[in-house]
């Protein structure tokens, strides 16, 4: 009987996708011995862990891999909920989990209610192996209090990609591990950086120290304070900036970054304006401040909508205010980039009738919105349309978890 070459086996199923195609990788699974390795990568390719009884939890996790040791290598994506300081179970759990994902390649670590000096000490010298061992390509921090001083450049020293989202490190204590960053150029090429509560000024300081950030090429940040010093720290490698500006109420000046080619600028209506008034006097300084300057995305993002904002994203459209800034960043921006995108960003509502837009499925709302967007933009920005300068698109929004790398 003619066999299928293991090779295409692993081809074909390498395709597949773990959650829609779960049930029929359950089933090639059991068909035959040499399916089952194949699609027990792609199955437990992504894997999330948590203290809730149900599937994932950590008492499954490890039961699943206590009978079968060999899918711990399997899982190149892991997503770990930190287990709650009174489930002292759970934390001896994780913390014999950990050394079994000998392969993750990202890994997201949500600390939700929980400070790092809620884990038990044990854990918490596991969690560091795990995140310093040099294995990980992506690491994502999420609402995570007290994590010690001193571990994020440990961490810039090994990882390419890093997010931080209401990270907050203990103040004064010393990194108690007994090692140190060093004064080699860090693996740190990828920063992300969200808190909309306020950046620590502490951890500011850190992230701008060299052991960090000297071979940094790409940032995500809030605009503010702490912002502008990050960014006089990273100038002289940073080449792709999106800068969070949907807090940012006056006009602000971008320090000289001499090698940056790509800059984003996400921004939020006003009661009055679909764009923000400071937004012209603010793109007007980008030829000085960015010479190299080739693509600048402007990204609006729309709220969750109630009946009231569906009408008032319309109304806000045909404004006075809007038409003015659209015409007066077509005038500062007239030959000082390759290419302008704007592009709209809406969250859908449950239950919304979709249709087609360019490469996106989107409400009838959005379609409607987006339709009349576009044509305010192309009416206005009249010298880059001309120019063949202009693109306008529609991005349904994503949720910050869903939109990480």
């Amino acid at each position: 009987m003619p066999t299928i070459p293991q090779e295409l086996v692993e081809v074909i199923l390498a395709d597949f996708d773990p959650v829609v195609d779960r049930a029929s990788l359950e089933s090639v699974a059991l068909t035959a011995i040499n399916f089952a390795g194949p699609a027990q990568r792609v199955l437990f390719r992504s894997l999330g862990i948590h203290g809730h009884q149900k599937l994932g939890s950590f008492d499954r996790a490890f039961n699943l891999l206590a009978g079968s040791p060999h899918i711990g290598p399997y899982v190149k994506d892991l997503t770990i909920k930190l287990p709650l300081k009174a489930a002292l179970e759970h934390h001896h759990l994780l913390e014999r989990l950990l050394p079994q994902f000998s392969n993750v390649r990202r890994c997201v670590l949500n600390g939700v209610g929980v400070s790092w000096d809620d884990l038990q000490p044990a854990l918490q010298s596991a969690l560091t192996a795990f995140i310093l061992r040099g294995t990980l390509d992506k690491l994502h921090l999420l609402h995570i209090t007290n994590l010690p001083a001193g571990l994020i450049p440990l961490i810039a020293q090994t990882t390419p990609v890093l997010s931080l989202q209401n990270v907050f490190i203990k103040r004064g204590a010393p990194f108690s591990q007994g090692e140190q960053a060093s004064s080699e150029i860090p693996h740190l090429t990828h920063l992300m950086l969200s808190s909309p509560h306020g950046m620590q000024s502490h951890l500011c300081q850190q992230l701008t120290s060299p052991s960090c950030t000297a071979n940094l090429l790409r940032l995500a940040v809030d605009q503010g304070l702490f912002a502008d010093d990050l960014l006089h720290a990273v100038a002289p490698t940073l080449k792709e900036l999106s800068l969070n500006c949907t807090g940012t109420h006056q006009p602000f000046t971008l320090p000289s970054l001499p090698h940056l080619v790509t800059l984003e600028l996400q921004i939020a209506p006003s009661w009055v304006s679909m764009l923000p008034e400071w937004l012209p006097v603010a793109l007007a300084s980008l030829p000085d401040s960015v010479p190299a300057l080739r693509t600048l995305t402007v990204r609006i993002a729309l709220p969750v909508l109630d009946a009231y904002a569906r009408k008032q994203d319309l109304a806000l459209l045909a404004t006075p205010g809007t038409t003015a800034v659209l015409a007066a960043v077509d005038t500062v921006l007239h030959g000082a980039v390759s290419l302008c995108v704007w592009e709209l960003t809406m969250a859908e509502p449950a239950g919304a009738v979709m249709s087609a837009v360019g490469n996106s499925t989107v409400g009838a709302h959005s379609a409607l919105v987006f339709a009349r967007f576009r044509a305010a933009v192309e009416k206005n920005v009249t010298r880059m349309c001309a120019e063949g300068t202009l693109e306008i698109r529609y991005a349904q929004r994503m949720g910050y978890v869903e939109s990480l790398p």
